[in-house]
């Protein structure tokens, strides 16, 4: 078999957290808003629910998840009818870049790991949407993988490992098109990836998590791209660091 998407691979091997900073960077985006029971927020690119899952558990507010994949719509479906959070959370399948979706409907879009995979044109369109959903002075929380200088080799590499042709950015940049869209009033942090790496794996996946992933790993015809993925990130002189921001509508 040939190389898959880096994120099919992980979740593969069992690993249920698929963001470039794990759960330190998710925490750190939603202790940015505070969530209420009248909170109306949307997840673009929700995988298997978990973020609402645990939003909707703690304060029965309005969640809706979407995603492009069928097979995460389904197993979100799956989980939020497990959590008993049906009357609180909808799933729907769709596609970011034209979300069925009326102008001003959420306080909140939350968007993790879904920026970074697309070029330049297809950003700024997915900004525009998530834009136009919001309610004025509704807030943007994005994760995604920012470069520290412009380095072709770097990202090749980071390219053939995830075997997508993803396209991070400097933080300038990022920051261009965020305010090219018309997002304001920034507030961002950054740091190593976790995504891999041992404290981020005991963190995200917990000891029995973390072991299952490795024989997982080990055993699996994709191993040498599974060990280019944590050799790009667990480097701590890589090029690459994750990027979690919160933004507004004007």
């Amino acid at each position: 078999m040939g190389r898959v998407p880096g994120h099919v691979l992980l979740k593969k091997l069992g690993k249920t957290k698929l963001r470039p900073g794990g759960v330190e960077g998710t925490s750190w985006l939603f202790e940015q808003v505070e969530v209420t029971k009248d909170t109306k927020l949307l997840e673009v690119a929700c995988n298997t629910a978990g973020n609402l899952i645990e939003i909707a558990k703690e304060h029965h507010n309005h969640c809706v998840g979407l995603d492009q994949s069928t097979e995460w719509t389904d197993e979100a479906r799956k989980n939020v009818q497990a959590a008993g959070l049906e009357d609180y959370i909808e799933i729907i399948q769709g596609n970011a870049l034209k979300m069925p979706f009326e102008d001003n409907t959420f306080d909140i879009v939350v968007n993790e790991a879904m920026l970074t995979m697309l070029p330049v044109k297809a950003k700024k369109k997915a900004l525009a949407e998530y834009y136009r959903v919001l309610k004025p002075g509704g807030v943007l929380l994005t994760h995604d993988i920012r470069e520290l200088e412009e380095d072709e080799d770097a990202l090749k590499a980071l390219q053939k490992a995830v075997h997508m042709p993803v396209e991070p950015l400097l933080l300038e940049k990022w920051l261009e098109i965020f305010e090219g869209v018309g997002f304001s009033d920034f507030k961002y942090n950054s740091g190593e990836f976790t995504l891999l790496s041992e404290a981020g794996l005991l963190r995200d996946e917990g000891q029995e998590g973390m072991k299952k992933i490795m024989e997982n790993a080990l055993n699996d015809e994709n191993r040498e791209q599974f060990m280019e993925m944590m050799t790009i990130f667990t480097d701590p002189n890589s090029n690459h660091r994750y990027l979690v921001m919160r933004s507004k509508k004007q």
